[in-house]
């Protein structure tokens, strides 16, 4: 299995928390070449939201090997959410 990192965001079409998340990743991905970026709709992955116990759309989850390593919710601030991925100041 690889080493790659994943980040599971889970986010619903009315949140605007959400929304403002999608823009900062977008910008953040060229940062983050070995990270897979994974947005879930919360409005229609219920399945996968009772997996991860996701309670509030703007939840990010990052994943190695399958196995959560940390997890926030609402984080919209760019350098915020590379250091979170990446694990900087765990």
């Amino acid at each position: 299995m690889s080493d790659r990192i994943v980040v599971l965001v889970f986010s619903a079409d009315a949140c605007p928390t959400c929304h403002i998340q999608t823009k900062k990743l977008q910008s953040i991905l060229p940062r983050l070449p070995n990270v897979l970026v994974l947005r879930v709709n919360d409005d229609n992955a219920s399945l996968l939201s009772r997996r991860y116990t996701i309670t509030t759309p703007g939840t990010l989850l990052v994943l190695s090997k399958g196995k959560e390593l940390r997890r926030s919710v609402g984080m919209t601030d760019a350098d915020d959410l590379v250091a979170f991925i990446l694990g900087n100041g765990d």
